[in-house]
């Protein structure tokens, strides 16, 4: 008798982006750790309470890479910070606390708790560093522990506070914690971390889940095969220079499959390709490398199978008919493919509907319409039927509530009585049913509006993509004349970070798209990549690459200049009006302060006559004070209307003050050595002709400022993107005056 059940596959998609430096191994973002203790051990855990349920967990090879580091005794920034005696902190780290410690979803993270709500409402919502200064006072150490313990714990997941004693003291008493109490909650971090990846491999050999895997830093694949293929959804988008590397898309693949194969003890039959991103190359190379079945959106399948819709009469539904069925892919060389397609509806109803109802409507509400699936299928071709519901396991349960615990435990129990709906594993599913539909083409794109828009097109993701191609170029002219033995190891270094950043996170937070409170930091932490591949060469880093590529406008961080300058360069505040008309920087407003904790900068000012720019660095005292016996040096970057660097080198005891044009090549060429006149001693005074700059009246220019230390950028000023300021002209100071 045939089994009229309908089949339902859940995967869930586990990712976190490669946060940690090449050159170093630092980690200044903690999202590994923290979704580790809050949902990687809680899916798999929660679902092990019910062994009739079975599901399949896509775990992306870079994520796993970060937790087996931590496993080794690597940290992150939030985790040091959290681990320093609250008595200790110095008041950059306490800044930095009430900056990020409150970074949980509020309704479900925090509010429910008085003692952790109480001090959000203290600090309040500005996160500028005057404000975050000024409240400083409002903190006492007692407040800074208590705020360490809140936000460690509220990361830990609802079924692990549940059965620790230590953990579920925490809510109880509120506030008042003691440094043992917060040494309790990072140690359970700790061991949360070391039984992730066993509970799923134990759960694969109990034969209740199936793992799967993604190209190894999560890249869009297709874009590296060949960025022109993002014409066929979008003819008209404009494309950064081309890239064509179907070899890198390769080796992405097979180091995530190897990866899997030393962790799992298996190799994973199959792949959520990143982002759902598909190209009939893509497909090819998946193919080549053993996996047989990947899984995409309904959008993708509905682009492939355009010539067959437009031929369905009216009234004839898409999805009953051409969804809930896998297909097989036929591919050169004798390979084959086996694709399934996500239902788009179903799995946002998840990521993003549930969580706002009361989880028995929840459930009820999406068994109900599984059950008029089953319905609507019966007797339909294609079968036995397959819904597949595909999905982030990681950032949707914050905004439920206790992490999606009682939803879970419902749907779980409801999965487990139901004799019309059944759970699968894909690969036994397919083992069982193989495909009797072939798709006749595949359709490039992702699963985000079957198209690549995200990561492309956008001026911040071309030069992104840009900056890349000429960086992997310059690799492969590097490799070819360092071939001999010894250096394979500076080649893999080298390789290493190019792939990372190959990853399609970086140019997630490029363009207008998202944007989210660590747009810089992400920023940073591509090009952070991308220098590791000079550096492991032992090539100067490229100033292209001290650049941000994010472009942020700076509303109300900027004052423009009023009036003419002509300040005495003598590096002292000679005068109160001296520099009265001049532009400043407000540098309250914080940004990239994950970086740091100690500023450099204290105040830009900038200012001009109709021959000179003038600009005036007002240095920490402190920082002074404290790397007075070290070589640091400034640059000036001059990006409109013509590229210059000014070079500042060492700046103590007395500046030395270079000037740089590009060649033709885009490399910095010295044109004129102590070349610009320069004093420091309080401040630092600099004076540009606009000659040199080649910069007329009325034309934009563009600079910013920052501090080096060899290589490194420790501060750049702004944060947040150049300045911008047009070049006087005669009348400027009268229209200055009359405005």
């Amino acid at each position: 008798m045939a089994d009229d059940r309908l089949q339902v596959a859940f995967v869930w998609h586990m990712h976190q982006p490669y946060y940690r430096e090449p050159n170093n191994g630092t980690c200044n973002m903690p999202w590994v750790r923290l979704h580790a203790t809050k949902d990687y051990y809680f899916l798999p855990n929660q679902l092990a309470q019910y062994p009739k349920v079975k599901a399949n967990f896509n775990l992306v090879p870079s994520l796993l890479k970060q937790i087996h580091l931590y496993n080794q005794g690597d940290s992150d920034a939030m985790l040091e910070l959290s681990r320093v005696p609250a008595s200790d902190l110095t008041s950059a780290q306490r800044r930095q606390i009430l900056h990020f410690f409150f970074f949980a979803n509020t309704e479900h993270m925090i509010q429910p708790y008085p003692g952790y709500s109480d001090l959000l409402a203290r600090r309040g919502s500005s996160v500028k560093d005057e404000d975050l200064e000024s409240r400083l006072a409002l903190f006492s150490d007692q407040d800074f522990l208590d705020l360490q313990v809140w936000y460690n714990w509220v990361w830990i997941d609802p079924l692990e506070r549940a059965r620790r004693p230590e953990l579920q003291n925490i809510p109880k008493k509120g506030r008042g914690f003691t440094e043992a109490e917060k040494l309790a909650v990072l140690n359970v971090h700790a061991d949360m971390l070391k039984r992730v990846i066993p509970q799923y491999r134990a759960l694969q050999e109990a034969g209740q889940i199936e793992l799967t895997t993604t190209p190894f830093y999560h890249p869009i694949l297709p874009l590296l095969c060949d960025t022109e293929v993002a014409r066929e959804a979008m003819f008209n988008i404009q494309l950064p220079e081309r890239f064509v590397h179907p070899e890198d898309a390769r080796e992405q693949i097979r180091k995530s499959v190897r990866y899997h194969q030393d962790l799992f003890g298996a190799p994973p039959a199959g792949m959520w390709p990143s982002e759902g991103s598909v190209s009939p190359q893509v497909a090819q190379l998946i193919a080549e490398a053993g996996i047989q079945w990947i899984a995409t959106d309904e959008e993708i399948l509905g682009k492939s199978l355009a010539e067959e819709l437009a031929q369905m009469q009216p009234g004839q539904a898409f999805k009953p008919d051409f969804l809930y069925r896998p297909y097989r892919l036929d591919l050169a060389g004798g390979h084959g493919l086996n694709l399934i397609f996500r239902d788009h509806e179903l799995s946002d109803q998840i990521g993003f509907v549930y969580g706002k109802w009361d989880p028995k409507d929840a459930v009820a509400n999406l068994m109900h319409r599984l059950r008029t699936l089953r319905e609507s299928l019966r007797g339909k071709p294609g079968g036995p039927h397959l819904v597949s519901i595909i999905l982030d396991g990681e950032n949707a349960w914050e905004y439920y509530p206790q992490n999606g615990l009682d939803f879970f435990h419902r749907l779980y129990e409801a999965l487990s009585q139901a004799e019309d709906v059944v759970t699968v594993r894909v690969g036994d599913f397919l083992r069982e049913h193989p495909p009797q539909a072939k798709l006749p083409r595949l359709f490039s794109g992702s699963w985000i509006n079957h198209n690549f828009k995200i990561w492309i097109g956008h001026p911040e993701d071309n030069t992104s993509w840009n900056y890349l191609s000429r960086t992997r170029q310059e690799l492969e002219e590097w490799e070819r004349e360092h071939r001999a033995e010894e250096h394979r190891e500076a080649r893999d270094l080298a390789w290493e970070a190019l792939y990372m950043a190959e990853g399609s996170d970086w140019n997630w937070w490029y363009g207008d798209d998202h944007s989210s409170n660590l747009d810089m930091e992400f920023d940073q932490l591509y090009r952070d990549q991308l220098a590791a591949v000079y550096r492991a060469q032992g090539n100067p880093i490229p100033d292209f690459l001290l650049m941000p590529i994010r472009r942020v406008q700076l509303h109300g961080q900027t004052i423009l200049p009023t009036g003419l300058i002509q300040p005495e360069l003598d590096g002292k505040v000679t005068d109160y009006f001296e520099w009265l008309p001049a532009g400043y920087i407000d540098l309250s407003g914080g940004g990239g302060a994950m970086h740091q904790a100690e500023s450099i900068f204290q105040a830009v000012y900038f200012g001009f006559d109709l021959k000179t720019f003038y600009l005036r660095i007002d240095f920490s005292t402190s920082w002074l004070e404290t790397h007075q016996h070290e070589t640091h040096e400034l640059n000036v970057r001059i990006l409109q209307p013509q590229p210059r660097l000014i070079r500042v080198r060492a700046l103590l005891p007395q500046p030395v003050v270079d000037f740089y044009e590009p060649d033709t090549q885009e490399r910095w060429t010295l044109v004129r050595q102590h070349g610009l006149k320069g004093a420091l001693d309080s401040i630092l005074e600099l004076a540009i002709p606009f000659a040199d700059l080649q910069a007329q009246p009325g034309e934009k220019m563009e600079f910013w400022a920052f501090v080096k230390k060899g290589d490194r950028e420790l501060e750049r000023c702004p944060q947040q993107g150049p300045v911008m300021v047009e070049v006087p002209g005669e009348a400027f100071a009268a229209m200055q005056w009359s405005a």
